[in-house]
């Protein structure tokens, strides 16, 4: 997910985290988008 943000391959993705929703967060943080 970073290096598709850092290199603007496209204007978003879609994080499927079925049964994990709480770990949406730590995965968007490691990310580094929030």
């Amino acid at each position: 997910i970073k290096r598709i943000h850092e290199e603007k391959m496209c204007d978003g993705v879609h994080i499927m985290a079925i049964g994990k929703e709480e770990k949406v967060p730590d995965i968007m943080a490691a990310a580094g988008l929030i």
